[in-house]
């Protein structure tokens, strides 16, 4: 239980730090000066169709979702449940696996 544990600790971790990498990268590098964000014409094209930000957001979300369901996954197999229980958690993976391809579709 304590490996689960330091493994959840380390996909939250990773999940902030994406999250903090990916708007430093927008606000910084990406879409540089800030202020031409929201501009109607923006002279960065970045800035105005946003086409490497959903990329690299699609990449983190699907690589965190995916650790998470692993932790679940793994979880679900050490239960040792009956079948009618373990269709059930099997159901709700199942629901995490659409958001994985939503994530995928949006980017």
């Amino acid at each position: 239980m304590q490996l689960i544990r330091t493994i959840l600790v380390l996909i939250a971790i990773y999940t902030a730090g994406g999250l903090i990498l990916l708007e430093i990268l927008f606000y910084s590098v990406l879409c540089k000066p800030f202020y031409r964000c929201w501009a109607i014409t923006a002279a960065n094209n970045e800035c105005f169709n946003h086409l490497t930000f959903p990329t690299l957001e699609m990449a983190f979300d699907v690589s965190s979702i995916m650790l998470i369901m692993a932790i679940a996954g793994s979880i679900a197999y050490q239960a040792k449940l009956p079948f009618k229980r373990m269709s059930i958690v099997i159901g709700l993976l199942c629901m995490s696996a659409f958001t994985v391809v939503s994530a995928a579709l949006k980017g």
